[in-house]
């Protein structure tokens, strides 16, 4: 299988015995690698930086409104907090919310790697997490979000522990919708669903 690109992700579960690297012994070179060197007085400005200055903030668009619409006098008729858990999972499995209702949803990504919450019509969220994939190495600069009917509402993508919060009208027709992290690979497990009830 050909790779999509020369950067890769790689989660660790458990720190193995041995021997721990000194990070103060790291230098970055003009080339913006780390070589290792001998040196004690390496200020941190030098260390690797995180992953979260690699993700490419967007403006808003209409499926993605992070400030309240000013037609919402009253504010939103149901505020929810959807946060992460350990191993590709939201604290939430199911939310339900009135058809045709305001709703703003905060997703806290409060893991230790990149997500996203992307609101998708029912039975979509593995197309949809398909589609992200296929953005190669567009992707990160979409957000993961591929330009797709079945995409309602979305979060960017999130670095660990930082939060965004989304306000937008739930669809009139009831059913189970998905909510999904688009980031690649995490589509076929990391859902939800947002049951629409009238």
């Amino acid at each position: 299988m050909d790779l999509l690109h020369a950067t890769g992700y790689y989660t660790l579960n458990q720190i193995p015995k041995g021997e721990k690297v000194n990070l103060s012994t790291l230098v970055k070179t003009s080339s913006g690698t780390h070589q290792g060197v001998h040196h004690d007085n390496v200020s941190s400005e030098n260390l690797p930086t995180s992953a979260s200055t690699k993700v490419t903030p967007t403006k808003s668009s209409p499926k993605r409104i992070i400030e309240m619409p000013s037609t919402w006098k009253n504010g939103p008729d149901q505020s929810i907090s959807i946060g992460t858990k350990p191993g590709l999972k939201y604290d939430l499995e199911l939310i339900e919310v009135k058809a045709g209702s305001k709703v703003k949803i905060t997703f806290n990504n409060n893991d230790d790697m990149l997500h996203n919450l992307v609101i998708v019509k029912p039975t979509t969220a593995i197309q949809v997490g398909e589609d992200a994939l296929k953005l190669g190495l567009e992707g990160s600069q979409k957000n993961y979000i591929p330009n797709s009917p079945n995409v309602l509402f979305h979060t960017n993508i999130l670095a660990p522990e930082t939060s965004e919060s989304i306000y937008f009208e739930v669809p009139a027709v009831p059913g189970d919708y998905s909510f999904v992290c688009t980031f690649p690979g995490h589509a076929y497990v990391m859902q939800g669903i947002m049951r629409v009830v009238k």
